[in-house]
């Protein structure tokens, strides 16, 4: 008789048990916030938001507040060979940063990623800036407002978009504009090209844009222009050059060029040459303008190096272009 009672307390005891451990399993699959525990919602989520001007979001506690006035940005440029954003132009944006939370924030690219025009997420660049970067403040304290900068990668003129997300369900975002990067004074023309250069490079016979244009190299390496440099300078005189035919059409309405220094070349070894163009009148930067709607053929000259696959670099307003051709004796 006494067995069954001891039986009969085991099974009941295992049976609170196994609903205390589903009671605290649904409590462990709570998020910490955003959320809604037993039907009760968060009410931090239901609370009216203050109302922010156009240049400002509220992520978590954190009011971001972005200066539009593009005459307070400052530019710079990555050279780095080993980045895939190797040459690209960066604008540094200043932000003001204010902890309304009751805890110290940290913001970094977990948490907040920047997209382009085009709906690409750009990579962190946050690295090459570490002392006056959003993303390397570390913790902001409660309560603390402190000044900083983004710094964006430019992919061309448009509406970019600071995107948060704090991975539980809180979303905010922040739109701008950035309308060029004239304002630099910089190509985005590397120093050195990199491996990341070399796989997105366009190859011969495919058309690129460039401004309005479109281009393409001849992929027939029979109709390349073997011929020397005649120069009084004696570093030139006698140098070997290749001519590759080029393909443009205009686009768009109104005449286009490709203007001197808006481009360089490369060998297959990734360095970068000097442009023999000033010798060669019929070269694409020393051709008349082409007229809205026009094809041209011209030619693009490298210098000799060696046998490969030969590189050129484009600045289209601030936006890097490669592309490839093989010159091979």
């Amino acid at each position: 008789m006494f067995g069954d009672a001891t039986r009969l307390s085991a099974f009941v005891d295992r049976r609170k048990f196994l609903a205390l451990a589903g009671i605290m399993g649904l409590i462990a699959l709570v998020p910490l916030s955003g959320c809604t525990f037993f039907g009760e919602p968060d009410k931090s989520q239901n609370q009216p938001q203050e109302s922010l001007p156009t240049n400002a979001a509220n992520f978590d506690g954190l009011v971001v507040y972005m200066n539009f006035d593009q005459s307070t940005w400052q530019w710079s440029q990555i050279n780095n060979p080993t980045s895939e954003v190797n040459g690209g132009i960066v604008a540094a944006i200043p932000v003001t940063i204010v902890n309304n939370d009751e805890l110290g924030r940290v913001l970094n690219y977990l948490y907040c990623k920047f997209e382009g025009p085009n709906g690409t997420i750009a990579p962190d660049i946050s690295a090459y800036y570490p002392n006056d970067d959003i993303f390397r403040l570390g913790s902001i304290e409660q309560g603390a407002t402190i000044e900083s900068r983004v710094h964006v990668l430019y992919t061309g003129s448009g509406t970019y978009t600071m995107k948060f997300d704090n991975l539980l369900g809180r979303k905010a975002t922040l739109p701008f504009e950035i309308k060029s990067a004239s304002a630099s004074g910089l190509l985005a023309i590397p120093d050195s090209l990199g491996q990341g250069d070399v796989a997105a490079a366009v190859p011969a016979g495919t058309a690129f844009e460039l401004n309005g244009l479109l281009a393409a190299f001849s992929p027939d390496a029979a109709s390349y222009w073997w011929t020397t440099v005649s120069s009084d300078d004696g570093w030139w005189n006698g140098r070997w050059v290749v001519g590759v035919p080029m393909t443009v059409v205009n686009t768009s309405e109104e005449s286009k060029t490709i203007p001197v220094g808006t481009y360089a070349c490369y060998t297959p070894s990734l360095a970068r040459l000097d442009d023999p163009a000033p010798f060669f009148p019929d070269s694409a930067t020393y051709t008349q303008p082409i007229a809205a709607g026009e094809t041209r053929e011209t030619l693009m000259f490298w210098i000799y190096a060696e046998d490969g696959d030969s590189y050129v670099v484009f600045d289209a307003a601030g936006v890097k272009v490669v592309a490839t051709v093989n010159i091979s004796q």
